[in-house]
C-alpha cells in the first residue's frame, strides 16, 4: 500500500533524529525520491501515493515541498501537519504512517537503509546525483524543456533503479 509522502517524510525525520542527522527540505525530497525508487525496484510497488515531479533542482514531491518550504535551507524542526476534526474540534495533527502494517515495516527498513547509504550527503549533493545523465529526472527534464512540474513516471524510476541494482553473489 503506497503512503502519503508527508507521512513518509515525517517517519524519515524521526529515523534521522535517531541517527542525529538534521534534514533540510531539499535533502528530505531527495531521500524520499531514493526511497521511492529503491522500493519500486525491489518490490515492484510504489512507496508513495503521489507522483514525483521533475523540478529545476531535481525530483520533488509537491505536497512535501509545501509542508516544509518554511524551513528554507535550514533543518526541519517540525513534522508535516494538517487540520482535522477531533471530538468536534478542529485540531492540528501530524501525518503518520499506519502503526502496524507489513508494508510500513518494509518501508521502515527501506528508509533506514536510505539514511545509511545517502544520509551523509547534503541536499545539494543528492540533487546533483539525481541530475546525472540517464537518470529519470534528467530524462523528464530534457524531454520537457521549458515545462514545469512534469511528473516522472514510476515505470521510468523503477527501470533506472533496477538497472543500478548490483547482483548479490549466491
Amino acid at each position: 500500500m503506497p503512503f502519503d509522502p508527508r507521512a513518509v517524510a515525517n517517519r524519515l525525520l524521526e529515523l534521522a533524529r535517531e541517527r542525529q542527522l538534521n534534514l533540510d527540505p531539499m535533502k528530505v525530497q531527495k531521500l524520499l525520491y531514493y526511497a521511492h525508487g529503491w522500493h519500486l525496484a525491489l518490490t515492484g510497488k510504489p512507496l508513495l501515493d503521489r507522483s514525483v515531479e521533475a523540478w529545476q533542482y531535481g525530483p520533488v514531491l509537491p505536497d512535501v515541498y509545501r509542508a516544509f518550504r518554511q524551513f528554507g535551507a535550514q533543518p526541519i524542526t517540525e513534522p508535516a501537519r494538517y487540520f482535522g476534526i477531533d471530538g468536534g474540534k478542529l485540531t492540528l495533527r501530524r501525518y503518520t504512517m499506519p502503526a502496524t502494517d507489513a508494508d510500513r515495516d518494509y518501508a521502515d527498513r527501506i528508509l533506514r537503509r536510505i539514511l545509511e547509504q545517502y544520509g551523509g550527503y547534503s541536499g545539494i549533493q543528492l540533487s546533483m546525483m539525481t541530475h546525472a545523465d540517464g537518470t529519470p529526472w534528467a530524462q523528464a527534464w530534457s524531454e520537457n524543456s521549458g515545462k514545469r512540474y512534469v511528473p516522472i513516471p514510476d515505470a521510468e524510476i523503477a527501470a533506472w533503479f533496477k538497472s543500478v541494482l548490483k547482483p548479490v553473489a549466491a
